[in-house]
């Protein structure tokens, strides 16, 4: 479900008053366009639909009224297509500020080739739940673990509100828990969410990140396409002691042309309103690249903040400790200052911290992913030492990375695509208790390993499948896991009682 606004509660509480009035006083041989006919609202057209006009909406697939929406962009990409086959939920959509469509436009023939209408709903549920969507519906299921063991999934389809990867190479977006049942999720262009897994609750939060993304005016142009769509949200950390919420992004350089950088911006925690301002941006910035290649990663490191910072494909700069940030793992000041803490980074997705110990997970290029102890002023190998080739095959790469870069705790010949890593200190699921658990995109899976961080050695290792991209991993105090997907679903682990 989706917690209304009170004005947009009002709203929806006045307009369902009005149809009552209307349903109770209405010819019983009325069509649904008929019934429509006291609503207003702006078409995809840019035209204002109402009255009699409705009649050019409403269209029947296998016996079943319906009128189609185009749900509102979130700035990434267009809404999702959505059938309404009453007024109830005609009014939620409208509410939700989506947009009738011509039946006949080809979208909405194609999507109808994929979904069923005759589905009754709730009429008193939220938006959310009565678009008829045409992915997966939110579901449960059990993950067997080698030893026997069993771990309860529990899938939430949120990818009405956050970015699919597949449309545009956006990140859906990053996690991080306020408490044990509320978790706050920022897509990867916003919007800025909260979700209540006590009460499967899913609200909006007001912020101004939409205006802070609109003043960056993405570009970028690579084999003369503009691939800017994939630019935006990298991380999201919340300092519980601080009562802050932290994010990076990509941002522009002012006072360059079409250059960007990596930023933090930091907020008050809130369920009210979020107002990021800035706190920290990189040295360095670049254009025209595919902006894949920027880490962004956020952790706490004994009162200072930790920013892993991704080549940006300026490989031939990523080793210079003295000049640029790329490349780089940066240690930050409360006042912003800061120090290069290690280099030789390609793109690192992962970051975790304990006590004194650093550990990063980062990509290589075809094959060659790590995972890193990090130390400090350690030089990590990129772009000269690493297990990975070139995309068309070349090997161009040194090995082994010793004696003149730091060796990974472990590397993979063969791509998994790493992403977010946390050393599980939780009796929850008892199976997973002080091992290190790595979620990854290309695996789609997360990684169970058994370390020895004395000796630097990998005692154990297991491969747990998930079948969906995991982009990012937040553990709650009660020891449940949280993850959000590349195609816009939370899942939630936890012991199966």
């Amino acid at each position: 479900m989706v917690s209304l606004s009170k004005k947009k509660l009002s709203f929806i509480v006045t307009i369902s008053l009005l149809f009552v009035i209307f349903f109770l006083n209405r010819d019983t041989t009325n069509t649904f366009y008929e019934d429509l006919s006291t609503l207003e609202a702006l078409t995809t057209r840019d035209s204002v639909v109402t009255g009699e006009l409705w009649s050019e909406y409403v269209s029947v697939h296998e016996g079943v009224e319906f009128v189609a929406f185009r749900g509102k962009s979130l700035g990434y990409s267009e809404g999702g297509i959505y059938f309404a086959t009453n007024i109830d939920e005609v009014i939620k959509l409208i509410d939700a500020d989506a947009r009738p469509m011509d039946p006949n436009d080809n979208n909405v023939i194609d999507s109808l080739k994929s979904i069923n209408l005759n589905i009754n709903l709730n009429p008193n549920s939220s938006p959310s739940e009565i678009f008829r969507y045409i992915d997966e519906t939110s579901y449960s299921n059990n993950l067997v673990l080698s030893n026997g063991d069993e771990v309860l999934a529990k899938y939430y389809n949120i990818g009405y509100f956050v970015p699919d990867y597949n449309d545009a190479l956006l990140p859906p977006g990053y996690i991080d828990h306020i408490n044990e049942d509320r978790l706050l999720i920022v897509g990867g262009r916003g919007p800025v969410l909260i979700f209540d897994s006590k009460d499967e609750l899913l609200e909006i939060v007001d912020s101004n990140l939409d205006e802070i993304i609109k003043q960056q005016e993405y570009r970028a142009i690579v084999d003369d396409s503009d691939i800017s769509g994939r630019m935006g949200v990298r991380d999201v950390f919340i300092d519980s002691k601080e009562n802050k919420v932290l994010i990076s992004l990509i941002t522009r350089d002012s006072n360059k042309e079409d250059c960007f950088g990596l930023s933090i911006f930091e907020s008050e925690l809130n369920s009210t309103f979020i107002e990021f301002n800035l706190f920290f941006t990189t040295n360095s910035c670049i254009g025209n690249v595919n902006f894949q290649l920027t880490g962004g990663r956020i952790q706490k490191y004994n009162n200072q903040i930790l920013f892993s910072v991704g080549s940006f494909e300026s490989d031939d700069l990523s080793e210079d400790n003295n000049k640029i940030d790329f490349g780089k793992l940066l240690l930050i000041n409360k006042d912003g200052s800061y120090k290069i803490y290690s280099s030789g980074h390609r793109n690192p997705q992962g970051l975790f911290t304990d006590n004194n110990m650093i550990v990063m997970s980062e990509h290589g290029p075809l094959g060659g992913d790590e995972i890193n102890l990090i130390e400090e002023g350690s030089f990590y190998g990129w772009p000269i030492y690493n297990y990975g080739i070139e995309y068309d095959g070349r090997d161009i790469y040194k090995k082994p990375h010793k004696p003149f870069a730091a060796e990974p705790l472990k590397y993979y010949t063969e791509s998994i695509a790493p992403s977010e890593l946390v050393l599980y200190k939780k009796n929850h699921i008892n199976y997973f208790s002080n091992k290190l658990l790595l979620t990854t995109l290309r695996a789609t899976s997360i990684y169970v390993f058994d370390v020895d961080f004395q000796s630097k050695k990998v005692r154990s290792e297991e491969k747990i499948m998930i079948n969906k991209r995991i982009r990012d991993m937040s553990v709650a105090d009660s020891g449940k896991i949280s993850m959000i997907t590349d195609d816009g679903f939370l899942i939630i682990l936890s012991k199966n009682e």
